[in-house]
């Protein structure tokens, strides 16, 4: 071996291997793909090792929720993410198909090592079946299985594909229930608390072309899940469902498809879930992703422009469709966060920012700059817009921005985005996508 080969090969041994990190460079890319109707977002660490850091790898770290009404998602995981490419987790917040829809072909593409579920009984799964197709879903897609049986549904999908999985579910606060999902074929199960960083369980599933055992990048970043469940809520769709004749008790028989197939029980069900707050898919699992080692900032760039305009805390907020108009559900969201909400600099707006779920109180507590929407081109969303626009108003002096994120205007046009700064750029509104050096 000549002396140059030597020299990095013992570089690369020193970063692998120890805690000198003095040859590593790493940058942080967070991604808002745009997908209309849905929320797929993922974060990728880029790389080099060496004094002159010429070899740049690029490698997944986590994604949170792959979903879309329309096939956008299944588009952007082939653009975003090369076939067989190691994804150390994924954290979906709520099995609602805008969220979970592309989970199917993002298994079937990568090599996904952890999955993070907030956790649900049987009874909160039946509930979650009948809603999916109340609002439109067949009971053959791949969130039907997963709201009613999670674990065999994973298990039967990565049998075909001879692939593994530890499959995560986050408890919420206080919650005592029985574990009732157990271990099936390839899949793994495991239970983690609420609020607790999840740092270890993702940095035992990473790729092998880059390591966790020294104080390198990964180490010096937290992935802090929180899952609170609203039982108010879910007693509340119970009791409006027993009211028209259906019991989603777990000791009871129950077939979602076969009530669904009698044209009483569907008005029924229509009926029960169209009542204000009985959305059991509120409760979503939020996603805090920040370092902790020190108050790092993260420059923001424009579509088209090289230039930094601004900076932000390094800290990124994912909420799902959460629903931070509660109050209540607001007040535990900011309690299970309160040390880091001042290191937030980007914020997930729930629900597209719908008024069901924003919350300005909420941008009052957090010192964010950055609050992303990821919407489509339609009235509804355009509502949302308004809405945004007007909340946002206040803000102006604080320099608090809205970032929206649009579908492609054809669907099939995904291969067709623009990159910048490792975040895409698609439709016809610019985003201001966030991108943090280390």
């Amino acid at each position: 071996m000549d002396k140059k080969k030597e020299k990095n090969k013992s570089q690369e041994e020193q970063y692998m291997g120890t805690s000198d990190t003095s040859y590593f460079r790493g940058r942080l890319f967070r991604t808002f793909e745009p997908v209309g109707h849905g929320a797929f977002y993922h974060e990728d660490l880029e790389y080099s090792l060496g004094e002159e850091g010429k070899t740049v790898t690029r490698v997944p770290v986590i994604v949170y929720d792959c979903g879309s009404r329309s096939n956008a998602a299944k588009e952007r995981v082939q653009v975003a993410f090369p076939e067989k490419a190691v994804i150390p987790a994924v954290f979906i917040s709520h099995l609602h198909d805008d969220h979970v829809s592309g989970l199917d072909h993002l298994l079937k593409r990568c090599d996904v090592r952890a999955l993070f579920f907030p956790y649900f009984g049987i009874e909160a799964g039946r509930m979650l079946q009948l809603l999916h197709l109340a609002e439109g879903g067949e009971a053959q897609d791949f969130t039907y299985g997963l709201c009613g049986s999670p674990v065999h549904t994973l298990s039967v999908l990565l049998g075909r594909l001879e692939k593994k999985i530890t499959l995560y579910f986050v408890k919420a606060a206080g919650d005592k229930g029985e574990d009732v999902w157990q271990n099936e074929g390839p899949v793994t199960v495991k239970f983690v608390n609420s609020g607790e960083d999840t740092q270890t369980k993702i940095c035992g599933g990473v790729a092998t072309n880059y390591d966790c055992k020294g104080e390198n990048f990964l180490w010096s970043w937290s992935f802090i899940p929180f899952n609170w469940r609203y039982d108010k809520r879910l007693k509340k769709i119970a009791d409006n469902l027993r009211e028209r004749g259906i019991d989603a008790d777990a000791k009871k028989n129950f077939d979602a498809r076969e009530l669904w197939q009698d044209p009483e029980k569907r008005e029924a069900i229509r009926e029960a879930f169209g009542i204000k707050g009985s959305n059991p898919n509120m409760d979503s699992m939020t996603l805090y992703s920040g370092a902790y080692i020190d108050d790092r900032k993260i420059k923001f760039c424009l579509e088209g422009t090289d230039a930094a305009t601004g900076e932000a805390h390094h800290g990124c907020l994912y909420t799902g469709d959460y629903t931070a108009a509660n109050q209540k559900a607001r007040e535990e969201l900011m309690k299970n966060y309160q040390g880091r909400l001042d290191t937030i600099g980007t914020v997930q707006l729930p629900h597209h920012g719908a008024n069901s779920c924003f919350s300005p109180e909420m941008v009052d507590a957090i010192d964010a700059k950055y609050y992303v929407a990821t919407l489509k081109s339609s009235e509804i969303h355009d509502k949302y817009r308004e809405a945004l626009r007007e909340h946002f108003e206040q803000y102006k002096e604080e320099e608090k921005s809205i970032v929206y994120v649009t579908e492609p205007e054809k669907e099939g046009e995904a291969e067709k985005a623009k990159k910048v700064f490792g975040s895409t750029v698609m439709g016809q509104e610019r985003i201001a996508p966030p991108v943090a050096p280390l």
